[in-house]
Parts: C-alpha cells; structure tokens; sequence
C-alpha cells in the first residue's frame, strides 16, 4: 500500500473558499516529511490572514522537531494512532482525548501568534499513515454544527490526495508493488527517501497499528537511514533505475541473531539475571506489561529495569537502546 502524496497539489484555492464558508482567520494544510538531517514540510498550503508569515514560522519549527522522537502538536507522523485517524476534532475534543497535547499546542500557536485561536482539525489518514494535516483556526469557538459540517470535506479530500499520489507513482507500479508484497507472509515494508514507509503489506499494517511495536519500528527505520544491520529484519537496497532511495524490509524472524544481541550487549553494559531477561523480552518488541506478565513481576518493576538499561547502555529512549543492541549484533553496512 502506497502511502504520502506528493508536492503541487495546487488546494490553496479550495481552502480560500473553505477559509471563508467558516469564517476561519486562516485554512491550512500540509504533511511533514522525514529528511536525512531532520524533518521538513512534502508541501504547505496556508489560505488567510498572515498566511506567509504563519507558513514560514510553521515551517521553521518543523525543522527543528527532534528526528528521533518526532511530535507535531500532539500526533506522531509516522504511526497516527486509531482514536485520530480521519476524526475531526476541535482543541477541547483534542485536549480530552491526549491531554498531553495542550503544551505542544501552546508552543505552536505561540509561535506562530495565534494564541486566542480555536482550531479545527482532521488527520487525514490511510491505514495509520498520515496523509495529511487539514485544519482551519479563528478566535470564536467552532460549534458542533461546524464541526460536522467540516467532517463532511474529509472523505473527498483523502479521495483527492490517494488520487494523487496514485497518479504520481503510477498506477502500475503501486498495483505491482501491492501484488508483490502480499505474497510475502511476515511483515514488509518498503522506506523511501528519509525513512518514509512508501509500502507495506498486511502484516506490515497491523504491526504499525500495535503500538507495542512503535520502539522496534523506529529502531527499523534508524537502521535503514543509517544504512546497518537489524536483527529481525533484511535490508536490501532498490537502487535500480524506477525505484532510486528505496529500501526493502522483511521480518526474517531469526531468533538467534536477536539472542546473539542480547548476549553481546549483556556483556558489554555488564548486565545479568532479571535484567538480562527484560532486555530480551525488549529486543522481541515486549511491552513493559507483557514483560511484567512473562517475568511474573509488576509494571513498576519491569520500569525500574528498563530505566536501569538506558543507564547501562548510555541510551535515553527504547528506539534508541534497540538501534545500539542491534549495532553490538550486527556492525556495519547491511545493505545487500
């Protein structure tokens, strides 16, 4: 499955119109994309007051959200979680559903002076991956009139951008490429430029949708970016004429090199008995509560040996101490 769609969309003049049906100060749309240095926006539509301005200040704080651990007001661009996939929600609605967003929302509009605003949005999705961010924003709260009324422009405009960018890809070869993939049984995926999953397979989809998974997921796309090994995965690189960046990846599931890891950074972090056990269960995507129900011991316990082996490996996140046990396994290229 195909995923982001591409540059000239050429939407501004549906979002004027949008913009004034609403009465909004400004419409908005875009999609961040994964860069080798960091982040930067596929495209950026802004229709409404200041919109250059606003556009440009936007940009800049999309560049600078960290590559490892990339949040854009309250959303993860890589994986969008089910509860706001293709929903539309105003600020409270957000706020309700992931209080944590209200900082990141404040930072945003901050910075981009729009502090007394209201803020409709939508994430527009396929699957989990995110298509686009469509939204608009104004000083008086939107009612839940407005709300539905704005919900009604989603299906059409998720319509639009998988025309699009079927267009763009071909027709042909996205069908080839779909085929192709589900005959394979494990998970599989297929990375563009910046580590973006431009494929995946059923297997793939479902994996990306567990969200147990999201630490093994980003050390599979830190591996691709920095070109090395994975020990669940095989790396080949597309590099043939029609395909130019690609990477393929497949699960080969080979228990040993995973136990093969472990041990080696067991060694070398001096780690043993029940800590030792956490990180294998780690390595195979293990949730602290699947953890804690495999070593017969309690979430708070499973924590406390997780933060233990970020200080044993000099590490600050689980996507980060996965990418180092997998370097201890596996050290250099991997493309084949």
């Amino acid at each position: 499955m195909r995923y982001a769609p591409r540059a000239g969309l050429a939407l501004t003049p549906h979002l004027h119109a949008v913009r004034e049906i609403f009465d909004a100060h400004n419409a908005v749309i875009y999609c961040p994309e994964p860069r080798a240095a960091g982040w930067d926006l596929e495209f950026s539509e802004w229709a409404g007051r200041d919109s250059e301005e606003r556009r440009a200040a936007h940009r800049k704080l999309v560049r600078a959200a960290p590559p490892e651990a990339p949040n854009f007001a309250a959303y993860d661009p890589f994986v969008v979680e089910k509860a706001q996939q293709n929903r539309t929600l105003t600020i409270r609605d957000l706020v309700a559903l992931e209080p944590a967003a209200a900082g990141p929302h404040r930072r945003l509009w901050d910075a981009l002076d729009a502090r007394q605003e209201d803020e409709v949005r939508v994430l527009v999705c396929r699957g989990p991956r995110l298509l686009a961010w469509f939204g608009m924003v104004r000083e008086t709260p939107f009612s839940k009139g407005e709300v539905r009324a704005f919900h009604t422009l989603v299906e059409p405009l998720r319509e639009r951008l998988l025309a699009e960018h079927a267009t763009r890809a071909g027709r042909l070869e996205q069908s080839l490429i779909d085929a192709v993939l589900e005959l394979v049984a494990e998970p599989c995926f297929v990375f563009g430029a910046g580590a973006r999953i431009e494929f995946a397979n059923a297997a793939a989809l479902e994996m990306l949708e567990r969200a147990e998974q999201r630490a093994c997921l980003e050390a599979l796309r830190d591996a691709v970016v920095r070109g090395r090994r994975h020990a669940d995965f095989t790396l080949t690189s597309l590099a043939e004429r029609g395909c130019p960046g690609y990477t393929l990846a497949v699960q080969t599931r080979r228990n040993e090199a995973r136990a093969s890891a472990v041990g080696r950074a067991c060694r070398a972090w001096n780690i043993t008995g029940v800590r030792a056990a956490v990180l294998e269960r780690l390595a195979a995507g293990g949730s602290n509560k699947e953890i804690a129900v495999a070593l017969g011991t309690t979430e708070v316990s499973v924590e406390r040996h997780v933060t233990a082996l970020f200080r044993a490996s000099k590490t600050r996140s689980r996507a980060e101490l996965l990418s180092r046990l997998f370097d201890l396994a596996a050290p250099g290229l991997a493309r084949t």
